[in-house]
C-alpha cells in the first residue's frame, strides 16, 4: 500500500493529497481517504481539526445527510448509507493543521448523465492552493470552484492549502440540477 503517509508537522498538506487520491484512485472508494484521515489524524501533533461530510440525493433533491468538523478523535464518523430511491451521493474527509490542511470530496451520480455540477469552497484569504487533483475544471476567486463534466458522473477533488492556522469559517457548496445546497458551513465566532 504505497499511499500511506505518517503525517507530521513536516510533511506538507502536498504530500497527504497525493497519498489520499492515489488512495481513492487504486480502491474507488471515498472509505479509504476517510480511514486515512483517521490514521493521520492521530498521528498529527498539536491543535488540528478533522472534517467529514456525507450526503445522499434522490431526484436530484438532497434527502439526508450531515457534517462534522471536530478537534476530537474522529473514530465515530461514518458515512451515510445509501438510500433504495439515491440519484447522487456527496462523501468527503479532510483535515486541517495550523500549517496545512487537505480536503478530499468524491461526488457520484447514479443517473445515466451527470447531474453534480459543480463544488465550491471557501476558505481563508490567506490559504494558498499548494495542489489540486480530481476530475472537474478549477477556478478561483472570492470562492475555490470546481466544474464537472456533464457525461462523467464518478468525480471527485482533493485540495491541500499551505494553512497560516485553524481558520474560523469553512464552507462547502455543491451544485446539482441547478440548485445549489450548503454541505458544510462553519464558523468559530
Amino acid at each position: 500500500m504505497g499511499y500511506l503517509v505518517r503525517a507530521s508537522p513536516t510533511i506538507g498538506g502536498k504530500t497527504t493529497a497525493r497519498a489520499v487520491e492515489r488512495a481513492y484512485l487504486e480502491q474507488r472508494s471515498p472509505n479509504y481517504p476517510l480511514e486515512l484521515f483517521r490514521e493521520m489524524y492521530r498521528d498529527v501533533p498539536g491543535r488540528k481539526k478533522f472534517i467529514g461530510l456525507s450526503y445522499v440525493f434522490a431526484n436530484d433533491t438532497l434527502l439526508y445527510g450531515r457534517f462534522a468538523i471536530t478537534n476530537e478523535t474522529p473514530s465515530e464518523f461514518e458515512f451515510e448509507s445509501p438510500a433504495p430511491d439515491m440519484s447522487q451521493r456527496i462523501d468527503g474527509a479532510g483535515i486541517i493543521t495550523p500549517r496545512w490542511a487537505v480536503i478530499f470530496v468524491s461526488l457520484y451520480d447514479l443517473g445515466g448523465r451527470n447531474d453534480v455540477e459543480g463544488l465550491s469552497l471557501t476558505v481563508p484569504a490567506d490559504w494558498k492552493l499548494e495542489y489540486y487533483g480530481g476530475t472537474g475544471e478549477i477556478t478561483t476567486g472570492s470562492a475555490l470552484r470546481v466544474r464537472f463534466p456533464d457525461k462523467k458522473r464518478d468525480n471527485y477533488v482533493v485540495l491541500a492549502f499551505e494553512t497560516s492556522g485553524i481558520p474560523d469559517s469553512l464552507d462547502i457548496e455543491v451544485t446539482v440540477a441547478g440548485d445549489d445546497y450548503r454541505l458544510m458551513g462553519y464558523s468559530s465566532t
